[in-house]
């Protein structure tokens, strides 16, 4: 399956990166996709697979828990492979321990 991507997000490499600060990184990357997406959150969560209150909580900045997830949120969003990558890294990021 194909994904669209209407821009090219630059590459993301965080050195050190604050977990917090990627988790909001995130969801905020989440939230500016959907919103150029021009559908609402109720619209999109189920096609990710989620409950409203887990989109909610992801767009608050706290990442999902799995990989299985960011991918369904990327398909979702019709996002392409370089959104992909960096939502991964993001993801990964907000997962580790300081």
């Amino acid at each position: 399956m194909s994904m669209i991507c209407p821009r090219r997000l630059p590459a993301f490499r965080p050195t050190r990166s604050d977990p917090k600060l990627c988790g909001q990184l995130f969801g905020q990357l989440i939230r500016n996709c959907r919103d150029l997406d021009g559908r609402p959150l109720e619209e999109l969560a189920p096609q990710a697979g989620l409950a409203p209150a887990e989109r909610e909580a992801i767009e608050a900045g706290q990442a999902p828990g799995t990989v299985e997830q960011v991918l369904l949120l990327a398909m979702a969003l019709r996002l392409g492979d370089s959104w992909l990558v960096t939502l991964l890294r993001l993801c990964a990021r907000a997962q580790e321990k300081q």
